[in-house]
């Protein structure tokens, strides 16, 4: 080989190496986060695929929803867009993900002794790996069946009963709040709506079928153990992250306890979130709202409970549970609206399940429907398109009223801004635990109520359940807890919420 043949190879092989090099410095620097880097953030514009951090919480488009979190290391708070962080590669960056609903720790000091509470009640903090929903879109529902709605069938059913001047309980419903214990509220679990749930289960006779998101109370377990070992069927279907993974996690094991008593415990093994929070009691009596089963969800977060002796609806549920358990999950879910609906006297009710039955369109429906008033409670409110419609009504003269869950309303994906700057009468949740309700009352007559957050997520992934229902007596215990909120929530001071920043982007 001559000199000339050896400098040339030379050269080439140097000048790959370079490009090599080159290349691995550039991989380098777009996969490492920079604070100082002029970022799409810095510039004041967001990336919608990426998470995006609102102080020490950031907002999960994927999931879309709020959560604590610790930022990566060498993140520079000043900024709100997480640089870097993509929505499948979480666990590279170390965050340690709590879900907003179960993790806030009481700001106030906690009595000395809590008789039922656990040495240590702190929800693990997973960390989420898989975020993409292989089913189907709810999108792929034929436009035929998502154009029909519930609303013009409840108007049909009701037979515009007019309100009695003392209001009595009807024999086919229950109603129940919780009211943490920051707030005065119960200590033991006698005093709470678990006392209620524990006397259900040990009145079954045949049947208890649960699907609820989360669970931590041994006093539950060893209820549900006590049934199966008499005879009733008892089985519980869970979330596969937010139920079965956490049991695993210290304070749990719940599952596991009654996995080994024989009970069935099946979970949604998916992306999307099993999010109901419903009973049923020998095909005759549902238990639903928006209480987790969880020494949270009882004695530190506002929640609402509410019990159906009707046994038409509890076959709706049924129905429902029974898809579940063959794992028709999310938007696999078949679609039966037109047969969800029973009536009770002069009362309509109607339950409506998410992805499948398009929860959104239909409030939408009903809220436009709306004549004089509107109230509402919301741990999570992002959807755009029911801000814009309480706008709207509001500018018609209905009287619109409605109070935040506090930290998930201080993001900027929040409704609250826009209502608020607006001029509509709207406030934060005075407990420094969490406000869980997901909660609307229209014209004082009309309810709604279950587990579905007012978000996109939770109207076209997740599996929820929501019940409207047209009964002045229910209606009025739900304003009487709005009320009760209303006068403890946190009037929003003009300057924690810049109108002038807002407008500008509109």
């Amino acid at each position: 080989m001559t000199q000339r043949t050896k400098i040339i190879i030379g050269a080439v092989v140097g000048a790959i190496l370079c490009l090599i090099i080159g290349v691995a410095v550039l991989i380098f620097l777009n996969d490492t986060p920079s604070s100082s880097s002029s970022s799409s953030s810095d510039s004041g514009s967001t990336n919608a695929d990426e998470p995006v951090w609102e102080g020490e919480l950031i907002y999960l488009p994927d999931i879309d929803d709020f959560y604590t979190a610790t930022p990566p290391a060498g993140w520079d708070g000043s900024s709100t867009q997480a640089d870097g962080i993509e929505d499948e590669s979480y666990e590279d960056y170390d965050l340690e993900l709590e879900p907003l609903d179960e993790g806030i720790e009481l700001i106030e000091e906690e009595p000395a002794e809590v008789a039922v509470l656990p040495e240590e009640d702190a929800t693990p903090e997973p960390v989420l790996e898989e975020i993409v929903e292989d089913a189907p879109a709810v999108e792929d529902v034929t436009p035929e069946i998502r154009e029909q709605r519930i609303l013009p069938t409840l108007e049909a059913a009701a037979l515009t009963p007019q309100p009695d001047a003392e209001i009595v309980k009807a024999d086919w419903w229950e109603t129940y709040f919780t009211v943490p214990v920051s707030q005065g509220g119960a200590q033991e679990i006698e005093e709470t709506p678990l006392a209620t749930l524990i006397e259900m289960i040990n009145s079954a006779e045949t049947s208890i079928h649960i699907a609820a998101f989360e669970f931590n109370l041994d006093v539950i377990a060893e209820a549900l153990i006590d049934a199966h070992n008499r005879g009733v069927e008892v089985v519980w279907i869970t979330d596969n992250e937010y139920g079965l993974e956490e049991d695993e996690d210290e304070g749990h094991g719940q599952f596991h306890m009654m996995e080994e008593a024989g009970i069935e415990v099946l979970s949604d093994s998916r992306s999307g979130l099993m999010h109901n929070k419903f009973i049923i009691f020998d095909n005759e009596t549902v238990w639903t709202g928006s209480m987790n089963i969880t020494v949270n969800g009882t004695f530190r977060n506002n929640n609402n409970v509410l019990i159906l002796h009707i046994p038409d609806m509890a076959a709706k549920y049924e129905r429902e549970f029974q898809e579940m358990r063959e794992g028709q999950f999310g938007p696999r879910s078949p679609y039966t609206l037109p047969e969800q609906i029973v009536q009770v006297g002069d009362a309509a009710i109607a339950v409506l399940f998410s992805p499948e039955d398009d929860v959104t369109l239909n409030l939408v429906d009903v809220l436009d429907n709306a004549q004089s008033s509107i109230r509402f409670m919301a741990f999570s409110f992002t959807d755009d398109d029911l801000g814009d419609l309480l706008l709207f009504k509001h500018q018609e003269g209905v009287d619109v009223k409605g109070i935040f869950e506090k930290r998930a309303s201080e993001t900027r994906f929040s409704e609250l801004t826009k209502l608020h700057c607006n001029g509509l009468a709207v406030r934060q949740d005075g407990n420094p635990g969490v406000l869980h309700h997901k909660v609307w009352i229209v014209d004082d007559l009309l309810v709604l109520t279950g587990s579905f957050n007012f978000s996109g997520n939770a109207n076209k992934s997740n599996d929820e359940n929501v019940l409207l229902i047209t009964d002045f007596g229910i209606a009025a215990n739900y304003l009487e807890e709005f009320d009760r909120m209303w006068d403890i929530a946190e009037v929003t001071p003009d300057g924690d919420l810049d109108c002038e920043a807002f407008f500008a982007e509109e």
